[in-house]
């Protein structure tokens, strides 16, 4: 097996790829995060349109953390990033990234766009809670005091509805499908279903959900700031991959475990921003 290359050994050799409508920087965004909508996101220094979801506090990043996001942190801090051995673009998400990694990832975020005004002091970047993200992709009434009993009451819900397998008439998201076989001949897959990525899409390459955020289901595990349980080493991570065929692995409802320090090809993350004020 080759050895993955680091960020640094490749981020002069590579460059920009075609970037789709979804991924070209917001016209008119809002001018403040407390003014920013669906409608009109608010985008930050790294081009990462942020939008509102009700009943938290937080305004979400639109899509995954891309590989151009994440590099600019990595050149900053001097890090080494183990890129996948398959090919990505700048737009493809950032994999490879522990949990630890990931807070770092915000707190550096957070400390730069303060020291630009472009954030109050009073406002975060960080992962988002499970709670957060259950209600991002419209799971509002889960019950439960932790993630570990909310997914004791698991229920197959999709983005789609509750019917398996995915329509063949319409995309959404990146899983593993038809087009796997092309690379992997022995993968197990979802059948009938070709999403057109063997491995992970770019961001936006499906449609958004109601609140205007891509890929909440498919393309990569996303890590979350909660624990499964307390006492328990295990991390939640969120919203299946582009190498899981499993209905009840691709439900938006199940958890995803993982200890901090994991970092892999299905894991990446997306941010949001705590506006410490309640969004209605």
């Amino acid at each position: 097996m080759k050895s993955c290359a680091t960020f640094a050994a490749v981020c002069l050799l590579s460059t920009l790829a075609a970037i789709s409508p979804a991924q070209t920087p917001q016209k008119n965004s809002a001018s403040s995060p407390l003014a920013a909508s669906v409608q009109r996101p608010w985008t930050n220094s790294l081009g990462m349109p942020m939008v509102p979801v009700a009943e938290t506090t937080t305004l979400f990043c639109i899509w995954e953390t891309r590989v151009q996001d994440f590099g600019t942190f990595v050149t900053e801090k001097k890090l080494d990033w183990y890129l996948p051995e398959f090919e990505q673009t700048t737009v493809h998400p950032a994999v490879n990234v522990s949990w630890f990694l990931a807070a770092e990832f915000c707190e550096w975020l957070t400390a730069k766009e303060r020291a630009k005004g472009l954030i109050s002091s009073k406002q975060t970047y960080r992962l988002p809670t499970d709670e957060e993200w259950s209600k991002a992709c419209g799971l509002m009434d889960e019950q439960g005091s932790t993630p570990e009993k909310k997914f004791h009451q698991f229920i197959y819900i999709f983005p789609w509805g509750s019917g398996w397998p995915p329509p063949k008439n319409k995309l959404y998201g990146n899983y593993c499908d038809e087009s796997v076989l092309r690379v992997h001949e022995d993968w197990t897959i979802i059948e009938k279903y070709e999403d057109g990525f063997p491995h992970t899409a770019p961001v936006g390459s499906f449609p958004p959900n109601p609140y205007g955020i891509y890929d909440l289901s498919g393309n990569v595990w996303e890590w979350t700031s909660d624990w499964i349980a307390p006492k328990k080493p295990e991390r939640v991570a969120r919203g299946a991959c582009w190498l899981n065929s499993d209905m009840g692995i691709i439900a938006l409802t199940n958890r995803g475990l993982y200890k901090p320090e994991t970092s892999g090809h299905q894991l990446g993350f997306r941010v949001v921003l705590d506006l410490q004020v309640p969004i209605r």
